[in-house]
């Protein structure tokens, strides 16, 4: 519990959460003019560059795998939306495919994650059988434009460079020196390790996403969201996360739907609590999970209202969608930690942590 109190200011991000601000506000007013192919291709773009090398910055076959997969998934999604048990048994295979590329090194793992974050996300976006095609255009156009944007930066910085690198083909240096250092039998244990994480993963998204169709038919991938986002490495972590954005989570639909009672109606007091909640969104994303997850939660109750939709439902869907989504992740931490036999095994679970402010 103390993890999940502990406040860091030192990231307190008060002027990007200006930035921030404005660029939702401009999101939404596309929104109503474009549709959310305009969200699609930003988050496109947002991936492939926060998924990008650390090093040189430039784009690898990772990149272009995730942006080429997004438009695959998008299509994957949109046409299997109508229908409970294939949108599960697709959000099942995507999640299953996108964890095994761990066993490719972790920029490949890394770009999973976006993969099973953005299948989920457009599945919450609405993505049907008539929106599909749009949807995944609008992904590879978003996507397409951050590799171009990468390659200019690059080469405004005269980096050596012929093309699209390949970062050794399937894994990342430190990858390869670590799997020459290790015996025969280690690497093994850590690929059976995936294996079975990715197994177990793909079928708790399963079960998310079909949870959330029968109990939360408004909001379908909010259990699945939580989920993905909650599991983070080491497997103590997610249990703190887990924790902080069940508390953050219940304090969010108290405020947001005091909010919303309150000042029904009045749209300009909702819009102003809407931008409020928004900038100490953005600001403490790094702070503290808890408070996080708790303006973000207002955002979505808030949003709610103003679009005249029941708060309280909201509210409600949003806290059990929560709590049914950390349930799944610590059972995942659970069972890993059964099927390892007590070992102190370290679950291959993605290298870095989704933006989870970009949607949740």
């Amino acid at each position: 519990m103390r993890e999940v109190l502990e406040f860091d200011f030192s990231k307190l991000n008060l002027r990007g959460a200006i930035t921030g601000t404005i660029a939702l506000a401009i999101v939404i007013v596309f929104i109503g003019e474009l549709g959310t192919s305009v969200i699609a291709a930003g988050l496109a773009a947002l991936f492939v560059v926060a998924g990008g090398p650390a090093d040189t910055k430039r784009p690898d076959w990772n990149s272009l795998l995730l942006v080429v997969a997004g438009g695959l998934v998008t299509l994957a999604v949109g046409y299997s939306a109508d229908s409970v048990v294939w949108a599960t048994i697709t959000l099942t295979l995507v999640t299953l495919l996108a964890t095994l590329l761990a066993l490719r090194g972790k920029r490949a793992a890394t770009m999973g994650v976006f993969g099973v974050l953005w299948a989920v996300i457009a599945l919450s976006l609405g993505a049907t059988a008539d929106t599909a095609a749009e949807l995944s255009l609008a992904f590879v156009v978003g996507g397409a434009v951050a590799l171009f944007a990468m390659l200019l930066a690059s080469f405004s910085k005269s980096t050596a460079m012929e093309g699209i690198e390949d970062n050794n083909g399937a894994e990342d240096e430190d990858d390869v020196a670590a799997d020459r250092r290790a015996s025969p039998e280690a690497v093994h244990r850590a690929r059976v390790a995936i294996v079975k994480f990715a197994i177990f993963r793909a079928l708790a998204v399963g079960a998310c996403i079909y949870l959330g169709y029968t109990w939360f038919p408004e909001h379908t991938a909010w259990a699945a969201l939580t989920f993905v986002l909650v599991v983070k490495p080491p497997p103590h972590q997610t249990v703190v996360v887990g924790v902080g954005r069940m508390l953050g989570t219940a304090l969010g639909v108290g405020i947001g739907v005091l909010t919303a009672l309150l000042a029904a109606g009045n749209t300009p007091v909702l819009v102003a609590v809407f931008v409020a909640a928004a900038y100490l969104m953005l600001a403490t994303g790094k702070v503290n999970a808890a408070i996080s997850t708790m303006w973000t939660t207002v955002v979505l109750i808030v949003s709610q209202a103003l679009m005249a939709e029941q708060a309280t439902s909201a509210g409600w869907q949003r806290l059990l969608a929560t709590l049914l989504g950390v349930a799944f992740a610590f059972l995942i931490i659970v069972i890993m930690n059964a099927v390892a036999g007590q070992r102190q095994e370290k679950p291959p679970i993605a290298p870095v942590s989704p933006p989870s402010n970009a949607s949740d």
